[in-house]
């Protein structure tokens, strides 16, 4: 469904770019001399360059951590089914990291950019003016990637929700295209104004995302003040693009320093958006691994529970790679408990060497290694998994080992004998 409704929407903006072309039919700024020289003089291709490399390397970091994202992904679903993968982020950020890349290369060299001729129809700018069309191909693809960023992966709108203004986003990119490459004057004025309401009507359901997600969204998201501010912030961004842009339409400043403003402009709100989803990832992450972590400290207080309805004493012991089994250097449990009885410290003590004989020492030393022939076993609760609730569960009705009691004597130091 989703698919097939990007499916349409990028066949509308073909279909309106052909037209836009069809009734503009605009000259190459190669084809003009004085279009061409100005093209040429204008100084800043090294800058070109150089955001180009940037976004180079920022396509590298997205694309590794996608990777990333990705096999952990898989890996971790094998113990938790219930986690969501997170790699559309990092997928769109690529994917919009590798067309302002390539937008940039070509902008490096007059010889590759794509250009027309701006017609001088209402006497406002100045003859020959360059247009640089490759520039808004560019934004009629990232700027939907922005606003899917925005909408779906920070506010969780439906896809289907973020299609109309996609659509309507992308035409009026074009009609303003149409607007610089058009010999009337009366058709580029009109052009402009209706893009300028479109902006509006789409602006307008952009504040609507943030206002329904302020009122469906957890006081617990991660991220939660953060995540509007990236559809609220690309309204007014790109309101500055407006205005820049009506500034070189009516002539205010020339080619040159329009195409500078939109570089800064460009390259700044995507840097934004990286860092705004390298904040929001981390912390979606951390507040699962909370969670789960919680819900698991639950189920152990659950089974300490049901163990000290059983025995007089619970305590966690440590065992380290050497196979020796120790309590824990601190007070934990009925450490203290089991001192009283015992008549002696034993903190950080060796458990082998508080059993009474060589027979209670030889019989634990087997039970331990059984457990972890158990535990390193691949066939041994292989399938485990754990839901959202902190309830554990395996696959093909298998269970884990029954665990073993061990009866052990242990030394006393009142007489000296076992007890």
């Amino acid at each position: 469904m989703a698919a097939s409704a990007l499916l349409r929407a990028a066949g509308i903006t073909l279909l309106a770019a052909a037209a836009a072309w069809l009734v503009a039919f605009p000259q190459k700024c190669h084809e003009v001399d004085l279009c061409t020289e100005k093209l040429a003089s204008y100084p800043g291709y090294t800058s070109h360059l150089i955001a180009s490399a940037v976004m180079v390397v920022m396509f590298g970091y997205e694309l590794v951590n996608l990777l990333t994202i990705y096999i952990g992904t898989q890996e971790v679903k094998m113990l938790v089914p219930h986690l969501q993968s997170r790699c559309m982020p990092s997928f769109l950020l690529a994917l919009m990291f590798a067309v302002l890349s390539a937008s940039e290369a070509m902008n490096s060299k007059s010889t590759w950019v794509l250009t027309h001729v701006m017609p001088n129809a209402d006497g406002l700018t100045e003859l020959g003016r360059p247009v640089y069309t490759q520039q808004y191909f560019e934004w009629c693809i990232n700027v939907p990637i922005m606003m899917i960023l925005a909408g779906s992966c920070a506010l969780g709108r439906p896809l289907q929700e973020l299609i109309g203004p996609i659509v309507v986003t992308n035409v009026y990119v074009i009609m303003c295209w149409c607007a610089t490459v058009t010999s009337s004057a009366w058709m580029k004025w009109s052009l402009i104004g209706v893009a300028l309401c479109m902006y509006a009507h789409v602006s307008r359901n952009m504040f609507r995302w943030c206002a329904a997600y302020q009122r469906a969204a957890p006081a617990d998201l991660p991220s939660r003040r953060l995540r509007p501010l990236l559809s609220s912030g690309l309204v007014y961004y790109l309101l500055v693009y407006g205005a820049v842009y009506l500034s070189s339409a009516a002539g205010v400043i020339d080619s040159n320093a329009e195409h500078r403003c939109f570089l800064c402009l460009t390259m700044g709100s995507k840097v934004a958006y990286c860092a705004a989803f390298v904040a929001i990832r981390a912390s979606e992450y951390h507040k699962m691994l909370t969670e789960l972590l919680r819900k698991v400290s639950n189920s152990n207080v659950g089974m300490i529970s049901i163990l000290r309805g059983s025995f007089d004493i619970v305590m966690p012991f440590v065992l380290d790679s050497a196979g020796i089994c120790k309590l824990p250097t601190t007070y934990s449990g009925d450490m203290a408990k089991l001192e009283k009885i015992l008549g002696f410290p034993v903190v950080g003590s060796n458990l082998k060497e508080l059993l009474a004989g060589k027979g209670e020492a030889d019989q634990f030393a087997a039970y331990v290694r059984n457990i972890v022939r158990q535990a390193d076993s691949p066939q041994s609760f292989s399938e485990a998994t754990l839901s959202g609730q902190g309830a554990w569960s395996c696959g093909r009705g298998e269970m884990p080992p029954v665990a073993q009691v061990l009866h052990c004597k242990m030394l006393r130091k009142e007489c000296g004998t076992p007890s």
